[in-house]
């Protein structure tokens, strides 16, 4: 209970403080820092799906019994270690 009650004040503490600063912009500007604001996280965003989807396709497409075979295939070499 203590804990909502704790978030909540800290996110009204953050709106609070981004209508501040938005204050300090002058107004014929203000606008267009929303603007900015906004398009920004879309492309965050972009980024972060794009990035998702990439690595869920990664590990979708792979097929381990075919790596597998891949490997076996290749010749290996064997390093000697001396133990003394």
């Amino acid at each position: 209970m203590m804990n909502r009650e704790v978030i909540r004040k800290m996110r009204m503490a953050k709106k609070y403080q981004r209508e501040a600063m938005l204050e300090l912009i002058p107004e014929d500007i203000r606008e267009n820092v929303q603007n900015i604001e906004k398009e920004m996280r879309q492309i965050m965003m972009k980024c972060f799906m794009n990035t998702g989807t990439e690595l869920m396709q990664a590990f979708m497409d792979d097929n381990p019994v075919q790596e597998a075979e891949e490997d076996s295939e290749k010749p290996g070499t064997v390093k000697k270690v001396e133990i003394g």
